[in-house]
């Protein structure tokens, strides 16, 4: 593969971990959420959760279908604990391309068995 191959597969292995669905314990509840997927919910979560009085328990409807709710604190403390992920795999991406650029990262396979954050 080129490098501009693997380069194009270390995105896709990102994108393909931002689908995935993660379990994520704040404050006395445990939901799932994913980067893509959830997005658009989580933009919306993170609005409500902004304006929100702190007793008013908010919907979230988790990776798996269930419907949590959540107070404004374990609202914002879910959206943030999602950034700080996908902010990690991002970040994981970088130093991926960076070892791909100075020829340390040479095959496909290479990308799939790195360490990604989990």
């Amino acid at each position: 593969m080129t490098a501009t191959e693997l380069r194009a597969a270390a995105l896709d292995e990102t994108l393909r971990r931002c689908k995935v669905p993660r379990s994520y314990k704040v404050t006395g509840v445990t939901t799932t959420a994913a980067i893509a997927g959830n997005t658009l919910d989580l933009a919306a979560l993170r609005r409500q959760a902004e304006a929100a009085e702190d007793g008013l328990l908010l919907p979230w409807l988790s990776s798996d279908g269930h419907l949590v709710r959540l107070t404004a604190a374990q609202a914002r403390a879910l959206c943030g604990s999602v950034d700080e992920f996908e902010a990690r795999l991002y970040s994981f991406l970088g130093h991926a391309i960076n070892s791909i650029n100075v020829g340390t990262l040479k095959t496909a396979d290479g990308i799939a068995n790195l360490l990604w954050p989990t």
